[in-house]
């Protein structure tokens, strides 16, 4: 039978994970003549664009009575935007990541349970770059940074935990549903519009809001905006509950994969 079973030590799997991870940014921008510098122009050249058609063309402004100006509407979109990759970028690609390593299945030493991993990291790595953007350009236009931003991490870890615990799930059910890779693509659209990321929820109505508390990507794009952007102290009791949340996510996430992964071999 097709049966594996992961032999390999934490230290080794995670060099594993690490080179898988190099591989995964070297692939990327293989044969480009500016190579890794797209991960900064990139993302650069997004918020000038949004700069210019939000701030110059439409003037629009933020909030419910437009009270933060045209200037920053783009900077408001991007971070939302920002939120919304990390987390479309590893979610569609997760059903695919391990029918797509069939080589890597057929080892039997071969921990699995990386390939999600190095997707959640290279997501997180191009955030982490579109978040520098963001602060660079927040500095040159305001002249200051807010102190807040160093609570992010408090915001940005959970989350990773949350989408580590997903990718994991959506990467063993994908083995076994092939159709769940095709409706990836088509959900996180619907979610792109769902969540706040081109609007802030205080302009939805009182019972969309209420609905909106239980849309997890609702929650860290406004704490991320109103850390980064906005100077505002972390909600406290709502980090604890989403932690909380998260590491429930991610311990489902590891038991499923590691329940499903030793039939793998057998399916694929």
């Amino acid at each position: 039978m097709g049966m594996r079973v992961d032999k390999l030590s934490l230290g080794n799997s995670l060099h594993i994970a690490y080179r898988l991870f190099l591989r995964e940014m070297t692939l990327r921008y293989r044969g480009t003549m500016l190579g890794v510098l797209w991960s900064f122009l990139t993302p650069f050249a997004l918020l000038a664009v949004f700069t210019f058609v939000f701030g110059e063309l439409f003037q629009a402004r933020w909030g419910p009575a437009g009270g933060i100006a045209t200037s920053a509407f783009a900077m408001m979109l991007f971070a939302g935007l920002l939120v919304f990759n990390f987390a479309s970028e590893p979610l569609i690609r997760a059903p695919m990541v391990v029918t797509g390593n069939v080589n890597f299945v057929k080892k039997v030493v071969f921990p699995l349970w990386v390939l999600p991993l190095v997707q959640v990291g290279a997501a997180a790595t191009h955030f982490f770059i579109g978040l520098f953007i963001l602060a660079v350009v927040s500095l040159v236009t305001a002249g200051a940074l807010h102190i807040t931003l160093l609570w992010l991490p408090l915001v940005v870890l959970p989350y990773a935990f949350l989408l580590l615990g997903l990718s994991w799930m959506l990467a063993a059910f994908g083995v076994y549903v092939r159709d769940l890779a095709h409706t990836m693509g088509p959900l996180m659209q619907a979610l792109l519009f769902l969540s706040p990321v081109f609007y802030p929820s205080e302009v939805l109505p009182a019972w969309v809001q209420n609905w909106m508390r239980w849309n997890p990507l609702a929650f860290v794009i406004e704490e991320v905006r109103g850390l980064s952007l906005l100077g505002q102290d972390p909600h406290w009791s709502g980090l604890g509950l989403f932690l909380l949340f998260s590491l429930i996510i991610l311990g489902t996430g590891w038991r499923l994969f590691q329940r499903l992964s030793p039939g793998f071999a057998d399916v694929i």
